[in-house]
């Protein structure tokens, strides 16, 4: 007899009770599995170092258990479906909203969908729909960056279908090809069961087209597809609770505030359906108090392995220091007390979601300037302290993409995002343009973020387009954090020994500035602003611009002074030994052809 087989005789004989009956018996069953397996696991343990034989036999019972509660939920969930879904299927649903939500949600660029002037309304299970076209535009976002999606119709517009191609159809490894075709078997079989059909082949250019086909299509204007994607339902939310009247009476009160929520009773299981969901929450709840995996423990697992969801813990007592420590880690990013009540609860759910919606705005904003690549490049010139002549140019990014006001919300969404190294391409690319333009004698600046240098073997996809011009180039780092790593230190020497030089930035400024030049001996240090700052009007100051100096003299380390703002604090400077100048008293940061008008082209004049 096969596995499956008593399973459908289950669902057979359980038909034909009650449907509320039937949930109550799946229900209770379940719950006496979960309430056996925290003491099976404790009676583990103890028996780890007696009787590994025990411990053996305990262990394959544990598994026996576990498997039994998965096919309960199963059955419950085959149930379930088979009860609902006929009148599921009556309800109709805007495609558009659909494919406006799901590309949201995947923090996606909503460009992706070219939207057309009207919107289709058909028949499906919305959940099973939102689920299969998640996986299927997060599959085909691993083979194009920025795949097309549209809606078309037959000419009696009774049919419509999304349509997704591809600009190229990249080749997949064996494993990733049979999950692919897995993946779309799954999917496929969502579409047929809902009338429809999924179709996926390549096109004569080697790019790739699916087709979703969905039937009894009704047409909506353009004026009701707007009302519709406005009402689009809250985020997404987990619940985890080993009560299951707290998970009852919380899910409710989440779903009549508008929000979508799962529920879970413990943590393997949470975890596990994580790792392969399509659809990840926007924000997990979990009870701190649980058998076996505790809250924390479940959350800090979250933090590893899904570091973008939200995480709340919920507790019934004050706050322990480990919650404490929990929190300042970033392991949690809020608590409450279950006793403060719904509205509490409510205001929380809402500033986080509040926040991760910034978030994923800036996200979405960060993915239009790199694609589009809208940054430049201004220069802001140094100048020798003794002749007063430009020597050297800083390049200085720029934003012209309206979200971003300046470089520093610039770098805290890349850093938001882990997309440090797209944004350090982007900007070798101009810099490379910056450099081909440049006279060679003048040297360029290029600042790199130091958790580029943290990455070694990644070095020539980031650099490999400057390496010619590595004689003329200085790296500037800016130290944001501990730096001198080993990962670091290796970089600073390799990137060295193809010509590059390397500063040192904002020196002064951070607590282990001093170690970093110890460590690594750069060719060149830029003094911060707080030491230049009216440093003739301070002996503190001045001792210490003078140390420094002396310092560098003595190991052939060039400085230079930023933040120039007074003439007076230029001469103190240059009469303290450095040998770069660099701030608005002398020239603020300008484009490249307004700086070759007033200085290369006066030069070439003289």
């Amino acid at each position: 007899m096969k596995a499956n087989e008593p399973q459908n005789d289950q669902v057979e004989s359980l038909a034909n009770l009650d449907q509320i009956q039937t949930e109550s018996i799946l229900q209770r069953s379940e719950h006496a599995c979960l309430e056996m397996v925290a003491p099976l696991r404790s009676l583990s343990q103890k028996l780890s170092n007696e009787s590994p034989e025990a411990r053996q036999l305990c262990n394959q019972l544990i598994k026996l258990v576990e498997f039994e509660r998965s096919s309960l939920r199963e059955l419950r969930h085959e149930l379930n479906f088979s009860a609902s879904s006929d009148q599921h299927r009556l309800q109709q649903h805007s495609l558009t909203a659909l494919i406006k939500e799901t590309i949201k949600h995947l923090a996606c660029p909503l460009s992706w969908f070219k939207e057309s002037t009207l919107d289709f309304k058909v028949p499906c299970v919305l959940d099973d729909t939102r689920r299969g076209f998640t996986l299927l535009l997060s599959q085909i976002s691993l083979l194009d960056a920025a795949p097309n999606i549209s809606l078309n119709s037959d000419s009696h517009e009774t049919q419509v279908s999304i349509e997704i191609t591809t600009k190229n159809h990249i080749a997949l490894n064996g494993t990733d090809q049979i999950r692919f075709d897995q993946d779309m078997n799954y999917i496929r079989e969502i579409a047929e069961r809902q009338g429809g059909t999924l179709q996926v082949h390549s096109t004569l250019n080697d790019s790739l087209k699916v087709s979703w086909l969905f039937t009894e299509a009704q047409v909506v204007e353009n004026e009701v597809v707007e009302q519709v994607v406005s009402s689009v339902g809250k985020s997404h939310i987990w619940l985890i609770d080993d009560e299951p009247g707290v998970r009852l009476t919380v899910k409710r009160w989440l779903q009549s505030s508008g929000y979508s929520v799962e529920t879970f009773e413990e943590g393997d299981s949470l975890l596990e359906c994580l790792t392969h969901a399509d659809l990840k929450p926007a924000l997990i709840i979990c009870d701190a108090d649980m058998p076996g995996m505790t809250g924390l423990e479940v959350l800090a697992n979250v933090s590893k392995q899904s570091p973008q969801v939200k995480r709340l813990l919920y507790t019934a007592r004050e706050p322990n220091r480990w919650v404490i420590e929990a929190f300042n880690q970033g392991v949690i990013h809020r608590f409450i007390d279950k006793s403060e009540g719904p509205q509490a609860l409510k205001t929380c759910l809402e500033d986080m979601l509040k926040a991760d919606e910034e978030q994923n705005a800036q996200i979405h904003a960060l993915d239009e300037l790199l694609s589009q690549e809208m940054l430049s490049l201004h220069v802001q010139p140094l100048f020798s302290s003794e002749t007063r002549e430009v020597e050297a140019v800083e390049a200085l990014m720029r934003s012209q993409h309206q979200a971003f006001r300046g470089p520093l919300d610039i770098l805290n969404a890349t850093q938001l995002a882990q997309r440090e190294f797209d944004l350090q391409k982007v900007l070798t690319r101009l810099s490379k343009s910056l450099r081909e333009t440049l006279p060679q004698h003048i040297k360029l600046f290029m600042n790199i973020d130091p958790f580029v240098f943290g990455f070694p073997d990644r070095l020539d996809e980031v650099f490999s387009d400057v390496y010619p011009f590595a004689s003329s180039i200085v790296l500037e780092l800016t130290e944001r954090g501990q730096l001198c790593g080993d990962a670091w230190v290796e970089s600073v020497k390799y990137l060295r020994a193809k010509g590059f030089e390397i500063a040192l930035d904002d020196l002064g400024a951070g607590y282990n500035s001093l170690g970093a030049v110890a460590a690594v001996s750069p060719e060149i240090i830029k003094l911060d602003i707080s030491l230049v700052s009216n440093v003739h009007l301070s002996n503190s100051k001045k001792e210490m611009v003078y140390l420094l100096s002396e310092y560098a003299q003595k190991h052939q380390i060039k400085t230079v002074a930023e933040g120039i703002e007074v003439a007076e604090e230029a001469e103190v400077c240059s009469g303290l030994g450095i040998k770069w100048l660099q701030g608005y008293h002398l020239a603020r940061p300008m484009p490249l052809d307004q700086f070759m008008k007033s200085y290369v082209e006066i030069d070439s004049e003289a």
